[in-house]
């Protein structure tokens, strides 16, 4: 049995090309791969910055809250006295009797039929 040359010939280039499209498919999902990794790196970076911040802004804050100016300002916002503090307390003198506080009265003043639909209409009082 005789075996055309030319057949061989188109066999092995079909058979080429077949190879050769396998391989830029494998190529091209490892390049989708790559770029999906790529970008999941570049989000969990940003979000390990933004977690590193947050650590260095809640250390300042155990710093601060641990100093003694925090602890003057706590007692301060709390009414607290320290031990060489003299405390105050503010008295009312007994001569002194509050009294009631005038509430200012409003007169309602009638607008006639004309001036309301003008107030409606305008919005503004006079016509």
């Amino acid at each position: 049995m005789k075996i055309n040359r030319d057949a061989v010939r188109y066999a092995a280039i079909v058979l080429g090309i077949i190879f050769l499209a396998l391989m830029i498919m494998d190529f091209n999902g490892r390049m989708a791969e790559y770029r999906r990794l790529s970008a999941e790196s570049e989000i969990i970076e940003q979000r390990l910055i933004g977690e590193a911040q947050t650590r260095t802004f809640l250390e300042t804050q155990m710093a601060y809250a641990t100093s003694d100016d925090a602890v003057r300002q706590f007692a301060y916002e709390n009414h607290m006295v320290g031990p060489d503090d003299q405390p105050v307390v503010p008295l009312q003198s007994s001569k002194f009797t509050p009294g009631p506080t005038p509430q200012p009265t409003v007169e309602a003043t009638e607008l006639s039929n004309l001036e309301k639909w003008w107030l409606l209409l305008t919005g503004s009082k006079s016509p």
